[in-house]
């Protein structure tokens, strides 16, 4: 079983569903069946180049810099900073990063200099501090993220990505599509970590699904339904 599969599945039984069978046809769609009637398919969301998601490289860059500025917070309402960074690939070690940015950051505090402020963490990846004018627990904070592989910000990648996921799964259903009364696709991000927002406006759901969701694999828990 695949990881987002193995995450779909906990989402699944979370949720309360009874009689999950797993390939239930053997290797062909669905990938789940729940209840007997209800087929699900899951796919992992990500920005493939050269068959290489890029998540791979983007998720615990994000991670490792969430986990310094974690270091930062105050148990009393401080001045807060919005953080906005840009990377291109190779990225370095998490280490180093990690490193960089706590050295970068209390340098930062120390001399308090105009922002908008630009640190260099390596040749590859700068994080730019910006006033948030705001109290706050949290001495710094993502704001956003750019992947200078990926063509653009990360959170404008979703709308094409998940586009790009429904269509290569409606086609993958469509010789099995009568077998149930109903399909669902479940699409476990890998795109992106605790995005507080994400434009899906223009994003439709076909009439061969009845849901689509797409899955937090940090909570295992719906992140927003189409």
């Amino acid at each position: 079983m695949k990881w987002e599969e193995q995450i779909a599945l906990d989402y699944l039984t979370a949720c309360g569903h009874k009689e999950i069978v797993f390939e239930p046809d053997g290797n062909v769609p669905p990938d789940f069946s729940v209840g007997r009637s209800v087929a699900v398919e899951v796919r992992r969301l990500n920005e493939n180049r050269s068959g290489k998601g890029l998540e791979q490289d983007g998720v615990p860059l994000h991670q490792a810099l969430k986990s310094v500025l974690a270091e930062f917070d105050q148990p009393e309402e401080v001045d807060c900073y919005w953080l906005a960074y840009r990377f291109h690939r190779p990225v370095g070690t998490i280490k180093s990063i990690k490193q960089n940015t706590r050295q970068g950051l209390d340098q930062f505090l120390k001399t308090t200099p105009p922002t908008p402020h630009e640190i260099q963490l390596s040749v590859n990846i700068s994080l730019t501090v910006l006033n948030a004018n705001q109290k706050s627990f949290y001495r710094f904070r993502i704001m956003s993220w750019s992947d200078l592989d990926s063509g653009g910000w990360v959170k404008y990648l979703y709308p094409q990505n998940i586009h790009h996921c429904i269509q290569e799964k409606t086609a993958k259903i469509q010789p099995y599509w009568a077998n149930y009364r109903e399909w669902w696709l479940l699409l476990v991000d890998a795109i992106g970590i605790s995005l507080d927002k994400i434009e899906i406006s223009d994003v439709v759901k076909p009439s061969d699904w009845k849901k689509i969701i797409v899955i937090d694999p940090s909570t295992k828990a719906a992140k927003f339904e189409i």
